[in-house]
C-alpha cells in the first residue's frame, strides 16, 4: 500500500495577530485531495468514493479532471521508441472550461509533460525572477536533475457553484531529482505572455519592467491586478516554504493594501529596482496554503513518464511529486473581492513553471514550461436550424449557442428581425423574421461582453417548405475522395433537383442538377458525387432544391458531411488556421508514430515533435502568428508530407 509522508511547512512572515498559515496534513479542500497522489475517489491509501483528483481512480462518485485522452498509445510509443520519451504534450481539463460539476465550478485543468534531460525548453545562465522576461533567454541545454521539470500539473476551481465560493489554486509538479533541495515557481500573468523557440525569447510581456504590476488608490484598493508568482522550496524530506508574492512598483509599499497585507520582502532587478516581486500574507488568520511530497513510489498517471535515464516507468520514485495548494479567497487574489465582487474572470490569462537553483528569490532560473494559456473559453458560436424564411406565410427558426457554458449569459438583439422568447436571454431563442442576429456572451451576469456572433436569417420569395421526412430520405457520406449524396422519393411532378452545398451552414450555392426517373410509379433511388476532396473544408451542408412541373419548389433538410481524411496519403492539420492547438490527421498513419517539424516563413526550424500517432493534440503557444510548413515523416523515415500553417490570434 503507498504511503503519504506528512510534510511540515515552515511558516511565512505573518504579522504577530495572524496565526498558522499551513496545513501540514494531507487535505481535502473544496473536495480535491491534496496528498501527493493523483487518483480520484483515493485518499490516505485508501478508496473515498467521492473524493476529486487529477487522473481516475477507484470506482466513486468523484471526479477526475485531465483528459486522459492518448494515454494507452503514449504508453505503447515509449516502450517501442525510447526517443518519444523526450517528447512534451498537454491535455486539457476534462470537462469544458467553467463548467459546474458536483456543485463546483470548474475554471479549467491543464497537464503538461515537458521535455527532460537534454530540454529544449529550458533557461540558458544569468536569468533571474526579478529581472524583465524581455531578458530571459531559453533555448536547449542540459538541466540538473533537481530542476528538471517532468510533470506539470493546474487546476483551478471554487468550492461551491458561486462566484463567492472560496477560490482554490492547485498544482503538482515532478522533477526528475528526488533528492537535495529544490525551488520551483508558478507565475500567473496578466497578458498573453509567449515564447518563441525560433529565436529564445519571450514577447508580449508586461509594460512595467517586463510584467504587469498591481495598480493601487491612495486607500488601498486595488485598480487593477498584476502578476503573481507562488513559490514552493522542498528539502530531501520535506516542503519548507511556501509563499505568494504580487509584482509592484516599489513605491506601492507605502500604502496599506484593502485586500492583504505585505510581507516584508521585495525583489526586483537589483538593489535599486523601481519594479519587483512583493511578498503578501492574508489580512486574517488560519490557513490558506498546504502542500507535501509522496514518501513511497506513487502511480505517475495513465501517461506514465520517463525517468532521469530515459526508462519508462509508471510509478514516481520516492519525493519526486510534490503537490501544493492555495487558498487565493483568503490570501486575497480572488477578483470576486479584489474587483468590486464582479468575479469576471480570474485575473490572470497565463502561467508559466519554473525551477531555480537555490533558496534565493533571485537565484538562477533554470527549466521552464509555458507559457500556457489557462481558464479562456472558446467565444459563443450560434447556430440556426434554418438559413431561410420561406414566401409570406408565418415562419420561425430556433437560433441556439452550438457551445453553451453553464455560467455565462446570453443575450441576443437583432436588425431587422423579430425575437418570439422574451426576454432574449439564454442560449437559444425563437425568431420569425429575416433578419441579422446577434448573441453577446458574458463570462458572468453583470459582466462585460466577453465574445459576439452573428447569423443572417433571409426570405425565400419563392415559398420554400421543407418537404416532410416521409416524401424525402437525404443523405450523405464521405468516401474518399469524394461527398457521396443518396436520396429516395416516390414524388411524381418533379422537374429537376438542384443539389446545392454550403461551408457554413448559412449560405448555399448549386452545385449541379439531376433530373429524375420518368414513368414510374415506385419510389426512386438518387445517387450524385460531389468531388469535394480537394476543398480545404472539413465539414460540407447539403440541401436539394426540388423544382416541380409546378414552377414552385421545395427545400429538403440540411444534412452535414464531415470529412474523416484529406486523403489517403496525404495529412490535415485542424484547425487551419490555428490559434494555441493544432491536431494532424491522416488516413494511412493513424495508429504509427510520427515526427512532426514546423519551419517559419524564414526556412528556419522552429518546432519538432514525436507524436506516438496521429490525431494528437499538439500545442503552438510558444509560436508567435505567422505563416509556417509543417513535415511529418511517418514510422519508416523516408515518406515526408508538408502542408502550410497559418497561426493567427
Amino acid at each position: 500500500m503507498k504511503r503519504t509522508l506528512l510534510i511540515a511547512i515552515l511558516p511565512l512572515l505573518l504579522l504577530s495577530n495572524q496565526g498558522i498559515s499551513q496545513i501540514i496534513t494531507p487535505v481535502i479542500k473544496a473536495n480535491f485531495g491534496v496528498e501527493a497522489d493523483l487518483k480520484a475517489n483515493f485518499y490516505g491509501g485508501m478508496p473515498l468514493p467521492a473524493n476529486d483528483d487529477w487522473f481516475p481512480g477507484s470506482n466513486g462518485t468523484g471526479i477526475y479532471v485531465i483528459d486522459t485522452t492518448g494515454a494507452a498509445a503514449i504508453m505503447q510509443g515509449y516502450i517501442a521508441d525510447s526517443s518519444a520519451r523526450n517528447a512534451c504534450f498537454t491535455r486539457p481539463m476534462n470537462y469544458p472550461v467553467y463548467s459546474i460539476v458536483n456543485g463546483r465550478l470548474l475554471y479549467d485543468a491543464l497537464y503538461v509533460r515537458d521535455h527532460h534531460n537534454y530540454d529544449s525548453t529550458a533557461f540558458m545562465s544569468g536569468n533571474k525572477n526579478g529581472q524583465s522576461a524581455g531578458l530571459w533567454n531559453g533555448g536547449a541545454t542540459p538541466v540538473p536533475n533537481k530542476s528538471d521539470l517532468n510533470d506539470i500539473l493546474v487546476h483551478i476551481r471554487r468550492d461551491g457553484p458561486a462566484l463567492s465560493d472560496s477560490l482554490w489554486f492547485f498544482a503538482g509538479l515532478s522533477l526528475h531529482g528526488n533528492t537535495g533541495n529544490r525551488y520551483y515557481d508558478f507565475e500567473l500573468y496578466q497578458t498573453d505572455i509567449y515564447f518563441n523557440s525560433a529565436d529564445n525569447k519571450f514577447y508580449n510581456y508586461g509594460p512595467d519592467a517586463g510584467h504587469t504590476s498591481w495598480k493601487f488608490d491612495n486607500l488601498g484598493n486595488v485598480i487593477s491586478p498584476g502578476d503573481v508568482i507562488l513559490t514552493a522550496e522542498f528539502s530531501s524530506s520535506s516542503l519548507t516554504l511556501l509563499e505568494a508574492r504580487i509584482w509592484i512598483d516599489k513605491n506601492s509599499l507605502s500604502i496599506t493594501p484593502i485586500p492583504f497585507s505585505w510581507g516584508g520582502l521585495f525583489d526586483g532587478d537589483g538593489a535599486g529596482a523601481q519594479f519587483g516581486y512583493a511578498s503578501i500574507v492574508p489580512k486574517t488568520g488560519g490557513t490558506f496554503y498546504s502542500g507535501m511530497q509522496c514518501a513511497d513510489s506513487t502511480w505517475a498517471g495513465p501517461f506514465g513518464f520517463a525517468d532521469v535515464t530515459n526508462i519508462a516507468k509508471v510509478t514516481y520514485d520516492s519525493r519526486s511529486f510534490m503537490e501544493v495548494s492555495v487558498n487565493m479567497t483568503k490570501i486575497g487574489l480572488d477578483p470576486y473581492t479584489l474587483l468590486g465582487t464582479s468575479g469576471c474572470n480570474l485575473s490572470f490569462r497565463r502561467f508559466m513553471a519554473k525551477t531555480r537553483s537555490s533558496t534565493s528569490f533571485t537565484s538562477e532560473l533554470k527549466d521552464f514550461a509555458g507559457p500556457y494559456l489557462i481558464a479562456r473559453p472558446a467565444p459563443a458560436v450560434v447556430i440556426g436550424d434554418s438559413s431561410l424564411f420561406c414566401g409570406e406565410e408565418p415562419d420561425t427558426s430556433t437560433l441556439s449557442v452550438q457551445n453553451p457554458i453553464a455560467t455565462s449569459e446570453y443575450i441576443w438583439t437583432t436588425i431587422g428581425g423579430h425575437i418570439i422568447t422574451s426576454p432574449a436571454t439564454g442560449p437559444s431563442i425563437q425568431v420569425d423574421m429575416p433578419g441579422t442576429y446577434i448573441v453577446t456572451q458574458t463570462l458572468f451576469g453583470g459582466c462585460t461582453p466577453y465574445s459576439t456572433d452573428t447569423i443572417m436569417l433571409e426570405r425565400d420569395s419563392m415559398g420554400c417548405k421543407p418537404l416532410a421526412v416521409e416524401n424525402l430520405s437525404f443523405t450523405g457520406n464521405y468516401n474518399y475522395p469524394d461527398i457521396l449524396l443518396q436520396w429516395t422519393t416516390p414524388d411524381k411532378d418533379i422537374v429537376s433537383f438542384d443539389i446545392e452545398r454550403s461551408t457554413d451552414g448559412r449560405h448555399f450555392s448549386k452545385i449541379g442538377s439531376l433530373v429524375p426517373i420518368a414513368n414510374s410509379d415506385a419510389a426512386q433511388y438518387y445517387r450524385a458525387t460531389d468531388p469535394a476532396g480537394n476543398l480545404n473544408y472539413s465539414t460540407f451542408y447539403y440541401r436539394l432544391k426540388v423544382i416541380k412541373q409546378s414552377s414552385a419548389h421545395d427545400y429538403s433538410r440540411v444534412i452535414v458531411v464531415r470529412k474523416d481524411y484529406e486523403s489517403k496519403e496525404e495529412f490535415r492539420l485542424l484547425p487551419n488556421p490555428a490559434k494555441n492547438y493544432v491536431q494532424i490527421y491522416s488516413r494511412q498513419n493513424n495508429a504509427s508514430p510520427l515526427q512532426v517539424e514546423i519551419y517559419n516563413a524564414s526556412g528556419h526550424k522552429v518546432f519538432v515533435s514525436k507524436l506516438s500517432s496521429a490525431n494528437e493534440k499538439m500545442n503552438l503557444e510558444r509560436l508567435p502568428p505567422g505563416l509556417y510548413i509543417v513535415q511529418i515523416f511517418t514510422n519508416d523515415h523516408y515518406t515526408m508530407q508538408q502542408k502550410k500553417l497559418l497561426i493567427s490570434r
